[in-house]
């Protein structure tokens, strides 16, 4: 079988005929989540790239002051001074629960992971029950072709 007939994106025309049509329109209604979201991510973060969830955000003034005091770390050879740097370095910024790929491939930016995640549960779990559905209605094997 060939790698790409399997799938539940939009184009995956062969595999989507097989369901019900009632399955086939829940698909549909979920052909962005499935096609722009799901499918980056999860292509991303299987092959390529972790997920990156920053320990830190910081505005803008607060980003212009971090990046001083890494220069004046750089400049110091003094253990004590590089101390008190990295504890005013610390104070800067807030954790915010964002996640996202990549910087450069991340169509969708930053993300809250913590709605995300229970927005994308709640999709897999609706999914995933419709598809048990569709598969206890089969009466036949499926049959697979090369």
């Amino acid at each position: 079988m060939q790698k790409n007939k399997i799938g539940l994106t939009p184009e995956h025309k062969e595999l989507r005929k097989t369901f019900s049509n009632e399955f086939q329109a829940c698909l549909k209604t979920h052909d962005r989540w499935i096609k722009k979201y799901l499918k980056d991510y999860r292509d991303t973060l299987a092959h390529r790239i972790p997920l990156y969830i920053p320990p830190f955000t910081l505005t803008q003034e607060e980003a212009k002051h971090y990046q001083e005091l890494e220069k004046q770390k750089w400049k110091s050879t003094d253990p004590a001074s590089l101390s008190i740097i990295d504890e005013q370095q610390s104070l800067l910024g807030r954790f915010m629960p964002l996640m996202r790929h990549s910087f450069s491939e991340s169509p969708q930016g930053e993300i809250f992971f913590h709605p995300q995640v229970l927005a994308d549960w709640s999709t897999i779990i609706e999914l995933a029950d419709k598809f048990f559905i569709e598969l206890q209605n089969k009466k036949l094997s499926p049959t697979i072709t090369n």
